[in-house]
């Protein structure tokens, strides 16, 4: 009887183990994660505030030095903007970088009828340790 019942005992070990081995934890789906970056960016951009940019694009070489004084130039030339978004979103993911086609569109802040300015507008991401972090951006 003792025996029977390691048995058992040993069996349902088994099958708890081997039935929790197939339980699968859910990643994270990248467009999801993607979106709360342009989020996040639309904001920055919104407000013009330099620290929650730095924050989204990656750190080193010339992706904070250069293409964010460059981004706010780009968005400056365009005119006195005000809520700035980026809406017909078209995301493409390789591996672990990817790119987002929209349109740029906001309002013109100067001209006294509602102009709205539409241009198109790609962002490029780049995936570091789990986190997707903005490279560059390219206003066509």
């Amino acid at each position: 009887m003792y025996k029977t019942i390691k048995c058992l005992s040993l069996l349902v070990l088994i099958l708890i183990l081997a039935m929790g081995c197939g339980i699968k934890r859910e990643r994270p789906d990248d467009v999801k994660l993607i979106k709360n970056v342009v989020g996040k960016f639309q904001r920055a951009v919104n407000q013009k505030y330099r620290p929650a940019l730095d924050s989204i694009y990656v750190k080193g070489e010339l992706s904070q030095e250069y293409r964010i004084p460059k981004l706010l130039q780009d968005i400056y030339d365009l005119g006195e903007l005000r809520n700035i978004r980026f809406a017909s979103r078209r995301f493409e993911i390789f591996g672990d970088s990817a790119a987002v086609t929209c349109t740029l569109l906001a309002e013109d802040f100067k001209i006294p009828e509602e102009k709205t300015i539409r241009k198109p507008f790609e962002i490029n991401f780049l995936k570091q340790k789990k986190e997707w972090k903005i490279v560059g951006h390219k206003l066509k």
